[in-house]
């Protein structure tokens, strides 16, 4: 004979299976919710394989670069203290996690890779990255400054503490 206890603990698990499978099944319809962690950018420099962008490449402060720009830009080191490539280094390697499936519900990286551009787009022009320069010690060098070390907290999954590994 059935307890009343039994029953509600049979209802509960049968609840609990059918809210699990359909948290997975939504994580499966969807990966872009699958909150994969972030890789930093010396990963992204060392394995272009795993980059997944087209043949346009990615849009950085306004500028188009084709994956072999963003490369050069990724092995070239910010000698002299140049902050642009520092915050580009980063922010590459961010919009690559978000374009892999580093997205999550509240992403936190999306107003310093916001930010990140417009620095960008407002100090180097028409100019590209790597020639561009501004100096970290200038007052924009210090903004692209922050807005890197807030995007490397994020590369390297500081500000990603619940995430998938890949």
């Amino acid at each position: 004979m059935r307890t009343w206890s039994s029953v509600r603990q049979r209802v509960a698990a049968t609840v609990l299976l059918v809210a699990t499978s359909a948290a997975i099944t939504s994580l499966a319809a969807n990966p872009a919710y699958a909150n994969l962690c972030p890789l930093t950018q010396g990963f992204w420099k060392n394995h272009p394989a795993a980059w997944g962008v087209d043949s346009a490449g990615l849009t950085i402060g306004g500028q188009s670069y084709t994956q072999a720009d963003l490369l050069t830009i990724l092995q070239t080191p910010p000698s002299g203290g140049n902050a642009t490539l520092i915050l580009a280094h980063q922010l590459i390697a961010a919009q690559l996690n978000v374009d892999t499936g580093s997205v999550f519900n509240m992403d936190p990286s999306a107003s310093a890779r916001t930010d990140a551009n417009s620095l960008l787009m407002g100090a180097c022009g028409a100019t590209r990255l790597p020639a561009c320069f501004v100096a970290a010690s200038s007052s924009t060098g210090q903004q692209m400054i922050n807005d890197a070390a807030t995007l490397d907290a994020f590369n390297s999954g500081a500000l990603t503490p619940i995430c998938t590994p890949r």
